[in-house]
């Protein structure tokens, strides 16, 4: 065969390698998001969250849903603005309790209802469609900004994944990777300089 000759790949072929590589993305990307400390994950992912109730009227349904499905798989809750406002385990439960009225005059955020080192474990469990539903999340965050900011829009799908993980700083436990990795060999460096030094000194 030619060297030059294209390989021939049939759809089922491609779709597979496009799945694969679509997977290696999102692992990627939850490896990115876990760099972080517990407090920046529960914040960054709750602004996603907090960003995409604003957009209920444009797709109700469709993001209600994504709303209620990360308030259980990572623990967050929906929390009136008002005095001694009760918690909700669900947007669609606070959507239920109130009336139309209320609905349109009344404010809410979603705060993470468990102490933040448990979010850690939440996100290593996520299953792989999960994880691409919550960049989803982020993507229609993101959108809504560059709309309201006058920016462009960002990447979609599958691009969208490379984009969102250079949003996130390359943190590790709140410390640049590179950095921490630079740290660790120079460290290192100076235990073997030590070590030596006292042996010639025998």
């Amino acid at each position: 065969m030619s060297a030059n000759r294209k390989e021939h790949i049939s759809k089922g072929e491609r779709r597979r390698r496009n799945q694969a590589e679509k997977r290696s993305q999102l692992e990627e990307f939850r490896t990115k998001l876990l760099w972080r400390r517990d407090e920046q994950i529960v914040s960054t992912i709750g602004s996603w969250m907090n960003g995409l109730k604003g957009e209920i009227s444009e797709r109700g349904d469709y993001f209600e849903a994504l709303l209620d499905d990360f308030c259980e798989l990572l623990g967050f809750r929906v929390v009136p603005d008002v005095t001694d406002g009760q918690p909700y385990a669900s947007y669609s439960a606070w959507i239920d309790s109130v009336s139309d009225e209320e609905e349109e005059c009344a404010g809410v955020e979603i705060e993470f209802g468990d102490v933040p080192s448990s979010i850690r474990r939440r996100i290593k469990d996520l299953s792989i469609k999960d994880l691409d539903k919550l960049t989803d999340v982020a993507y229609w965050h993101i959108y809504a900004e560059a709309r309201d900011d006058g920016k462009e829009d960002p990447p979609q799908h599958p691009e969208f994944i490379k984009y969102l993980m250079g949003t996130l700083p390359c943190l590790q436990r709140g410390r640049c990777r590179a950095d921490w990795y630079k740290s660790r060999v120079l460290l290192q460096r100076n235990i073997y300089t030590d070590e030596a030094r006292r042996e010639a000194r025998l």
